[in-house]
């Protein structure tokens, strides 16, 4: 969902860089000069340079309801640190805490959606849409917290970062990555409805399933085995890129052309909404047409025990609403209200290049266009039709034949076989360390931090932003298939570290050693 939230984004128009936020605006501005006047004499010449930055930093974010220009002089002469090393570690044992425990918080909120365990209620997706620290931001301000980290703490933009982070210190990356914990100042309105529309976003998502069994091709015939349940669109794209592997080509192209086919009629939004994650029925996507799947071919069982879907099949043509594209909408006027609260970057694709993703948007264009230009992409492309014997065909920009491995099919029913449920995965963690090349104490070390889950959609990785935290022990899978979970960014035990939220400015940075992973494990699938 993350990627369709930059395609809406740049869809739309977003307010220029040179708009300064209306909230920011002060009704008598503040004498910052005669601020660090006063923090020179008070502190010595050596801190001019800090105070200059720490009082521009804090003049960025103060607004009317902190206080007159006297109580932000009060706060200043009283707030500047002569040695900001044991701010920074009190911040860090505190923002450890607090980031950890509304981290578990959140999860366990998500966790009946986000897992299998057991019929979804009304109430669930009301619960993951609840974020109990949408007003922490406003709280940090208004106690004047956040206002001390900006007066102490450099808050460098990704120019500079890019620049001198190379030579920077880890303490000094500790800093760097609280002030930028605080680039912007929303409101809880604001953060609410971003949680809102990202939970809404990931349910629309995981529940946006293809029953392959009952999708025919154009003949009619069943080119797919029974259970095979695929989550759009990346499972869609890993069927595709499987079945390069396939020993019956004939048939692996029958099948990538089919799931063509199925992404076309979901992308046009001409879907019928009765085949969505309903098997059901039976659905032609070369005629878009649907019809009462047999007794013998529904998979009873399993659909029970996954997804949700009305009493009665939908047996129409009648296309999905518009939905995708309300739920994109959403989320971008969501992302927009914190517009004005982001003095670095005032667009949500600038928030993308230059809070979350850390990278120049001047490089990824770079990028992009050095390699798509590259000579070598013709040459790939006339050894990938040598190798296929055919005329490429669009799907084929996932050819995954470079690297030789087993169909997938057979993948699978070895993975299955292997791991029964989510605990034999699970105990056989160490073995699997072990194989990729860490040493016994580190294998046991790696597997005791670790839970493993079953998710409704896709799997992932989610860490923990606590040291101490523990985690319960949950039900196992029926089964295991050989799939790659959805794309996500893993974590890193280190003050590198930028949070897991949209953006880092929406979250405060994460300075300590965070312990603990959650391994959430795709549904079972033929």
């Amino acid at each position: 969902m993350r990627t369709l939230i930059v395609i809406a984004a740049f869809a739309c128009a977003t307010p220029t860089a040179t708009e300064k936020p209306a909230a920011a605006v002060q009704e008598k501005p503040v004498d910052q000069a005669a601020l660090v006047a006063a923090l020179v004499q008070k502190h010595g010449e050596s801190a001019r340079a800090r105070a200059e930055r720490g009082v521009k930093q804090v003049a960025a974010f103060w607004r009317a309801q902190d206080g007159d220009a006297a109580a932000m002089k009060a706060f200043v002469e009283e707030s500047f640190a002569d040695d900001p090393d044991p701010l920074l570690k009190r911040f860090s044992a505190a923002f450890e805490q607090i980031d950890g425990h509304l981290n578990e918080i959140g999860r366990a909120l998500r966790s009946w959606s986000e897992l299998e365990l057991g019929p979804e209620l009304p109430v669930d997706q009301t619960f993951a849409a609840l974020d109990v620290g949408a007003h922490l931001s406003e709280d940090l301000f208004t106690t004047r917290l956040a206002f001390v980290v900006l007066l102490n703490f450099p808050q460098p933009d990704l120019n500079e970062m890019v620049a001198q982070g190379p030579r920077w210190s880890r303490p000094q990356w500790a800093a760097a990555r609280l002030a930028r914990g605080f680039s912007l100042r929303p409101s809880g309105a604001a953060l609410q409805a971003l949680a809102k529309a990202g939970a809404d976003a990931e349910a629309y998502i995981a529940g946006y399933n293809i029953w392959m069994h009952h999708v025919l091709a154009s003949d009619g015939k069943r080119l797919f085995p029974r259970g095979m349940r695929l989550l759009t669109h990346w499972n869609l794209r890993d069927q595709i890129k499987a079945d390069y592997a396939e020993k019956d080509q004939a048939l692996a192209l029958q099948r990538q052309r089919l799931i063509r086919e199925v992404m076309e009629r979901i992308v046009l939004q001409t879907i019928p909404l009765g085949v969505i994650d309903d098997p059901r029925v039976d659905w032609n996507p070369a005629t878009n047409t649907v019809s009462i799947s047999p007794a013998s071919e529904i998979e009873t069982e399993q659909m029970q025990k996954q997804g949700k879907r009305p009493p009665q099949p939908r047996v129409a043509s009648d296309r999905e609403p518009d939905t995708r594209y309300r739920v994109l909408l959403d989320d971008f006027l969501a992302a927009r209200r914190l517009d004005e609260d982001s003095p670095l970057a005032k667009t949500e694709i600038d928030r993308h290049f230059q809070l979350s993703d850390e990278i120049p948007e001047a490089r990824v264009r770079a990028l992009l266009t050095q390699v798509l230009s590259s000579p070598l992409v013709p040459r790939v492309a006339a050894l990938i039709q040598k190798r296929l014997q055919r005329p490429l065909e669009p799907f084929d920009i996932w050819y995954d034949g470079f690297i030789e491995k087993a169909p997938e099919g057979e993948l699978s029913r070895l993975t299955r076989a292997r791991y029964p449920t989510a605990d034999a995965y699970k105990k056989d963690l160490p073995r699997l360390f072990e194989a990729l090349g860490f040493s016994p104490e580190k294998a046991r070390f790696l597997d005791s931090h670790i839970v493993v889950d079953p998710a409704r959609g896709s799997g992932h990785a989610a860490g923990a932003e606590r040291r101490s935290e523990m985690y319960p022990r949950r039900h196992g899978l029926q089964g295991l298939q050989h799939r790659r979970p959805r794309d996500v960014p893993q974590r890193r035990a280190d003050v590198l570290f930028v949070r897991s939220r949209r953006h880092a400015d929406a979250r405060r940075a994460r300075h300590r050693l965070h312990r603990g992973a959650r391994v959430h494990l795709p549904a079972s699938r033929p």
